[in-house]
């Protein structure tokens, strides 16, 4: 999902690059963004993510370094 604009390392493609997040976002925050994004970032909560997914893909981005 997320790859197809992120990149697949997060490095960016269509979509902004995901390096350095951790310093721009706590965990929460990078939560609330998942599940209520701006736009153009297409909204995946909850018709396409658990809670629990949003929650690791918050995780998970905030250690792309």
């Amino acid at each position: 999902m997320c790859a197809g604009c992120h990149g697949a390392s997060g490095e960016g493609q269509t979509g902004p690059t995901l390096r350095g997040v951790a310093a721009k976002y706590s965990q929460d925050q990078a939560v609330a963004y998942i599940k209520s994004p701006l736009p153009p970032m297409p909204a995946f909560y909850p018709s396409m993510m658990s809670e629990k997914q949003v929650i690791d893909v918050a995780e998970y981005m905030r250690t792309i370094k």
